[in-house]
């Protein structure tokens, strides 16, 4: 598959998830398909396109968040990014601050534990990004032990946890 018809595709779902009535996984639905888009446009050195379409996920996600502070999986996304901004480099800080991004380590590691412990849907990624997340931020082996035990608790028959 192209880049072209990659982004077709993900543009003709986007629509559609638009295009629904108001619902509390909307805006996280959107907010997710715009993170994902923005990871892509930055790994191809797109750091405009990457930016706005991070600011536009944020937006969403923390829009959400005040909508329906309930939502569970709105605490994985905005614990991604607020890890994802506390490590930036100092030298981008700037640009974070304009695009008025706030990242704060260990708040996003307790709402991305939090879904990973209240969350039915997201509870194998979250504890797949945390894994990675302690794995090389934290960097204490017995907390990626003790993590790998209870994603391997949740699910055993997954073929990526084999790599983990």
């Amino acid at each position: 598959q192209t880049w072209s018809q990659f982004q077709s595709h993900t543009l003709n779902a986007m629509g559609y998830v638009e295009s629904l009535k108001e619902h509390p996984y909307k805006k996280y639905v959107l907010a997710e398909f715009y993170f994902e888009r923005a990871a892509l446009e930055l790994f191809r050195k797109q750091f405009t396109a990457g930016g706005m379409l991070l600011k536009k996920s944020y937006n969403l996600v923390t829009s959400n968040r005040k909508q329906y502070p309930d939502l569970i999986c709105n605490q994985k996304l905005i614990g991604i990014f607020e890890i994802a901004i506390s490590a930036a480099p100092s030298k981008y800080k700037w640009i974070l601050d304009i695009l008025g991004f706030k990242g704060d380590f260990q708040e996003g590691y307790k709402k991305l534990n939090l879904a990973a412990s209240k969350s039915e849907v997201l509870k194998s990624e979250c504890h797949v990004l945390l894994f990675f997340i302690e794995k090389n931020m934290v960097a204490d082996p017995m907390i990626c032990k003790m993590r790998m035990d209870s994603l391997l608790k949740i699910q055993t028959d997954q073929p990526f946890l084999w790599y983990l």
